[in-house]
């Protein structure tokens, strides 16, 4: 036995998150809960970015958000977006003076209430919803702020901002339907 290493452990596979797991979880959660929830799971931000935001940073008749430098993770600026038939909703929070996210209110409201999901896996669910509705993966990564993984993206897949939310408004109504 000696020399003979051990068998590797197979690594645990990503969790996927049903589209049921998601809307099970959200008709568990008070309105304002429901709402940041949902932000999480249109846009794909990180929770801690969309805590950071401010209402400034949405621009809701173009229904988009904008991801400044010092709130993204590789500390540049990008955009993602929300539907279209979402925008009211989150312009209700606004107008009762709530901060877009709370992080943590949002993490104890979904322990409080037995939900079986995390904040962080609202954008596992996106990135996911997304590359099964077909977006071709330089959008999505675009969309979430991952960086080129290989030189084909890095060089040859360049896509404008306009290109990006074309796909979006194609599948907005398909990423969570209710």
């Amino acid at each position: 036995m000696n020399g003979i290493s051990p068998p590797k452990v197979p690594k645990n596979e990503p969790p996927i998150v049903s589209v049921e797991d998601v809307i099970s979880d959200l008709n568990r959660l008070g309105a304002v809960s429901r709402v940041r929830a949902s932000l999480l799971a249109y846009s794909g931000l990180r929770e801690w970015e969309a805590g950071r935001l401010e209402w400034v940073d949405f621009d809701f008749e173009r229904c988009r958000v904008h991801v400044r430098a010092e709130v993204a993770k590789d500390r540049e600026e990008r955009f993602t977006f929300i539907p279209c038939f979402f925008k009211s909703d989150l312009e209700g929070l606004k107008a009762k003076r709530y901060k877009p996210l709370e992080v943590y209110t949002l993490q104890h409201d979904m322990r409080r209430r037995g939900c079986k999901l995390t904040p962080k896996m609202f954008r596992k669910f996106f990135i996911q919803r997304l590359e099964l509705l077909g977006v071709p993966r330089g959008v999505v990564k675009r969309i979430v702020g991952h960086r080129p993984s290989d030189i084909y993206e890095a060089h040859y897949f360049s896509v404008s901002w306009e290109d990006v939310e074309k796909f979006y408004r194609k599948i907005e109504g398909e990423i969570l339907p209710y």
